[in-house]
């Protein structure tokens, strides 16, 4: 039922997103630093609702995280 999962370092800071897209078909044994998203598009929990929706539409995404400012 998820359609995408964080990739943190160990740090806890948002690296990468990967979603069912980037891994079906690809090698079992390939890393997931591969194949994921770089530096997702982010927003924080101060973002309203509309800008996040626009967001998401114009960069035809389906995921936006949310994280902290820093």
């Amino acid at each position: 039922g998820h359609l995408g999962y964080p990739v943190v370092d160990k740090h806890g800071k948002l690296i990468g997103i990967v979603t069912s897209r980037d891994i079906i078909g690809k090698d079992e044994q390939i890393q997931i630093e591969k194949v994921m998203t770089r530096n997702p598009i982010t927003v924080t929990e101060r973002t309203t609702v509309a800008t996040a929706a626009h967001s998401m539409i114009w960069e035809g995404i389906d995921l936006l995280p949310v994280v902290e400012r820093n």
